[in-house]
């Protein structure tokens, strides 16, 4: 009996806003292209488009044509042009899980401005795919999903799999076809079009074939892609009707049901009229028993789930970082795109920590007291934000303009954010009850952005007016408690004050830096201190340094003439030996991938000598600078005729020519601190080589733990047979904000800022390497043949500052609440200095300290306070990053009187139900992401 097949042919195009070309002249492809699109759409009445899931093309289509609105909506109603469910296409190694949840959240919305949202997952963009992805699908109701980076055919023989997430959410996936979204495309299309251009189907131009190839030649576009002006091919039936018959027999094995999906289309291919010619040529040519048709992914997906046999299907869990590796060595994980252009990846880290976690919930603060939420200001931060997260992008695998464009988005975003935190915590300041302090003090509110009291050094910048001749002073809190500081003139002197409906003014005064120690400042809240005439108080000894060491209560460290660590923590008595060496080794690869050298040589700090000199020592904060100068090689060499057909580490060497490498650190060790605060300057002169640090942990442990999405994941460390990448010679990893690895005796914490990379090494010392930039030339894999764009943006020339902290600690990372270490270093306070307010703060006045939001439950984590997006409620998003089901209480000290949980597309799940005191108690399950919405009544 014949089985019946049924083969789905699927239009679409990968659409890269910007990669190889910049956004403005990727944008005349893209309208180009949808102009095109549409008149298909009019002329064909069976054929459907997959708009790559993104809504952001039709975004910039429409800056241009704004007159095709309801064109377009006409056909996404009709199910014909399938839209959404992201915002922009995102790789998301390197974001947070509220920023992922946030692109869908967007594009779910811009997607019903049109009509309808494709409920399907489809991700090709990612270079491999994160542990949470299918829970985050199921919170907006999608339960499929489409990807092939990142799965191996040796975990998954037929396409089909069931995907689960951390927390058990499980999704139905496919790695799709044997050429996943282009099989069609590339077997049919192309050969059957081409046959008669075989250097053309390898993707070569042949110039005497007289297809008018143009290009501007001048010095500033010598490097740019040159365009045909004129298409020549030829429909070749012989060649279609064999190459589809090889392509069924194929898919029939890839498969495992009769449905089979055609993807049409790749990276920038446009919709062509001659498409339906060729899906009809090909039906009349399908053997007994297949029937081709037009179709969709949603179309695909629902057929896909009434033919498989879920129970039959393997169940892989956790990330999908599983290589296919070619004979070559070569391999799609494509992971290292997360240690290039480390200037990009520090802004937009710092962009989205400011806009997330500080922004939004003080926002949503001043909106439960009363004040208008910002939505039109905190709509476009995000827009620019998630614009810079497609995955070209925020990968810096692409030209150096599209990371100009990237940082313009990012210093939009951040000043968006930040004009919207003032306004919300000026708004939070103006109700604090000051009528009885008096105008000759000046106020300092600290706010706390964690959910979680805090303790800590804080310095802040306050202007002295000369009008108080406030020669001296002293610091209390509300109690009128004298709290120890340590001061200093800046040398700064005036300020500027704006009266929104008067002239600005100027206030004569003089800059102090001021550093004091705050004690359990309010979770999501705030604590007000005085600045008032008198005398202060020195602070007791809570840092105290030698000549090469400094130590607090918690830590100490020890510094070696060659700039290593040796540290201590002192409730465990563990000590941690050399760590801190700098590794400089050659970089022959590209931008998504690390490739060793042929021949490499390595340097470190090692053997070399360190300028060590004490720049501050008082009670409250002792800091060592830390110099270095490494002489390393000026590049790295090549073949390069072997190069642009062969990119990989053969013929490769690093050059005898020499450059310094200087490296610049500065440790800060204060009272109540348990880790060791660093920031280093690196002032790179040399190209192709990669940088890193080394922290002999001489840990026992067989895996390491790093925080991603929503998660805290745990990662094998031998390269034996059960290593996921096994094969692969440089394994490397992601992280957000945290690396743990401990043992019985102890456990070692990197904590950091906008640094993506780092390895464990199958060593005797279980040695953590952490990447701070990688530098490459542009190699981009637009044909077949590798294209060099002589950029100097992924060399990363120039002086660099990376900010992070060494966390040694007793226990594991969840006792030693690492995560929680690393959000200090992410979040910190945020003081604000104010004047008292005579009259008082009127109606419902706030004390002077205050908690609007607290977790019980240190390793419960904050992912967002918003505004609901459609009603005036807000939204609190927690997760559990933990292997073990945790309860915890949330309490809200705001106006709400009822919860109600909600799905992460804020639907709700449950009915309301009111608050006792303000409070929420609940169980987040192992791994488990939970959304609420608070309302008023």
């Amino acid at each position: 009996m014949t089985t019946s097949y049924r083969a789905h042919y699927i239009p679409n195009s990968h659409l890269d806003r910007e990669w190889t070309m910049d956004f403005q002249h990727t944008r005349v492809l893209t309208v180009a292209f949808i102009d095109h699109l549409l008149e298909i759409l009019e002329t064909v009445p069976d054929y459907r488009f997959l708009m790559d899931s993104q809504t952001l093309p039709l975004e910039d289509y429409l800056g241009i044509r704004p007159e095709e609105e309801k064109r377009i909506r006409s056909f996404v109603t009709a199910n014909r042009l399938h839209i959404g469910p992201w915002y922009s296409a995102p790789d998301m190694n390197m974001i947070s899980g509220e920023a992922i949840t946030r692109n869908l959240l967007i594009g779910h919305r811009e997607a019903l401005r049109f009509g309808k949202v494709m409920k399907t997952g489809y991700t090709p963009f990612g270079f491999v795919h994160i542990s949470q992805l299918p829970q985050i699908y199921r919170g907006f109701g999608i339960d499929t999903c489409f990807f092939y980076r990142g799965i191996s055919k040796k975990l998954c023989e037929k396409a089909e799999f069931i995907w689960e997430a951390s927390d058990g959410s499980r999704v139905l996936a496919s790695r799709m076809s044997d050429k996943p979204r282009y099989n069609y495309y590339m077997n049919i299309w192309r050969n059957g079009l081409y046959a008669d251009q075989p250097e053309r189907l390898d993707r070569l131009y042949h110039w005497p074939t007289g297809q008018q190839p143009f290009k501007m030649c001048d010095k500033e576009t010598r490097y740019e892609h040159g365009t045909l002006l004129k298409r020549s091919y030829r429909l070749d039936k012989a060649v279609i009707r064999k190459e589809l018959e090889a392509l069924i027999e194929r898919e029939k094995n890839t498969f495992g049901t009769h449905e089979l999906a055609f993807m049409h289309g790749f990276d920038t291919s446009a919709p062509d009229m001659l498409e339906d010619e060729v899906l009809r040529l090909c039906q009349d040519m399908m053997p007994d028993g297949v029937e081709l048709f037009y179709s969709s992914l949603p179309e695909y997906a629902d057929a896909l789930k009434r033919a498989v046999d879920i129970h039959s299907l393997p169940v892989l869990r956790g990330e999908m970082k599983y290589p296919e590796i070619k004979p070559s060595g070569f391999h799609q994980t494509f992971i290292n795109i997360i240690s290039t252009r480390p200037a990009q990846k520090q802004k937009m880290t710092r962009a989205e920590n400011l806009l997330v976690r500080k922004a939004e919930p003080f926002a949503a603060v001043a909106h439960g007291l009363g004040q208008p939420w910002p939505t039109p200001f905190v709509d476009q931060a995000w827009r620019h934000l998630l614009k810079t997260h497609a995955h070209d992008t925020v990968g810096g695998c692409a030209i150096d303009r599209v990371e100009e464009d990237a940082m313009y988005h990012l210093n939009q975003s951040h000043a968006i954010a930040k004009s919207t935190l003032k306004e919300s915590l000026g708004a939070i300041q103006a109700r604090i009850e000051t009528g009885s302090i008096g105008t000759d003090a000046i106020l300092i509110t600290l706010f706390n952005p964690s959910p979680y009291n805090r303790t800590e050094s804080v310095t802040c910048f306050v202007d002295i007016p000369r009008a108080l001749n406030m020669n001296t002073f002293r610091l209390v809190n509300q109690q009128q408690e004298t709290i120890p500081l340590v001061a200093r003139k800046t040398g700064a002197v005036g300020k500027v004050y704006r009266d929104p409906k008067d002239l600005a003014l100027y206030c004569d005064c003089d800059e102090m830096e001021v550093t004091f120690e705050a004690r359990d400042v309010p979770a999501l809240g705030y604590d007000t201190y005085s600045l008032v005439p008198g005398q202060p108080v020195e602070p007791e000894a809570g840092v105290t340094s030698g000549e090469r060491e400094m130590e607090n209560e918690h830590i100490k460290v020890e510094i070696a003439s060659n700039g290593a660590l040796r540290m201590t923590e002192k409730s465990s008595g563990k000590t941690f030996n050399g760590l801190h060496v700098f590794e400089d080794k050659g970089e022959a690869g590209h931008p998504w991938m690390h490739m060793t050298p042929q021949r490499d040589e390595r340097i470190t700090s090692e053997s070399a000598t360190a300028r060590i000199r004490k720049i501050e020592d008082s009670p409250l904060r002792v800091r060592f600078e830390v110099a270095l100068t490494l002489d390393v090689p000026a590049t790295t060499l090549y073949d390069r005729e072997d190069r642009v057909r062969n990119l990989g580490e053969e013929k490769s060497w690093r050059s005898e020519e020499r450059v310094p490498l200087e490296i610049v650190s500065v440790l800060t060790l204060t009272p109540s601190a348990r880790a060791l605060d660093v920031q280093t300057t690196v002032n790179n002169q040399s190209r192709n080589h990669r940088l890193r640090m080394l922290f002999p942990t001489g840990l026992k442990t067989d895996v390491m733990f790093a925080d991603n999405p929503y998660d805290v994941l745990e990662r094998r460390i031998p390269r034996d047979e059960q290593h996921p990448l096994l094969g692969i010679k440089n394994i490397d990893y992601s992280f957000l904000t945290m690396i743990d690895l401990h043992d019985t005796t102890g456990g070692l914490s990197f904590l950091g800022v906008g640094l993506k990379e780092y390895e464990v090494l199958d060593d005797a010392t279980r040695t953590l390497a952490v990447t701070l930039f990688r530098s490459c030339e542009n190699w981009l894999c637009t044909t077949s043949v590798w294209d060099f764009v002589p950029d100097e943006g992924l060399q990363a020339l120039g002086a660099h500052v990376f900010h992070y902290r060494l966390y040694p600690h007793a226990g594991g990372w969840e006792e030693a609440e690492s995560l929680h270490e690393a959000e200090k270093l992410n979040l910190p306070l945020i003081p604000c200095q104010a004047g008292a307010d005579p009259v008082g703060a009127g109606q419902n006045p706030l004390p002077m300290r205050q908690s609007f939001l607290s977790i019980d439950h240190p390793n419960v984590r904050l992912s967002g306070l918003k505004k609901a997006e459609d009603s005036d409620a807000l939204i609190l998003r927690v997760f559990n990053p933990t292997s073990a089901d945790v309860a915890c209480q949330i309490r809200m000290a705001l106006p709400l009187k009822a919860v109600q949980e909600t799905n992460m597309n804020e639907e709700a799940v449950e009915d309301k139900r009111s608050l006792t005191d303000g409070c929420l108690a609940l169980t987040l399950k192992a791994k488990q992401v939970r959304t609420y919405a608070w309302h008023k009544q």
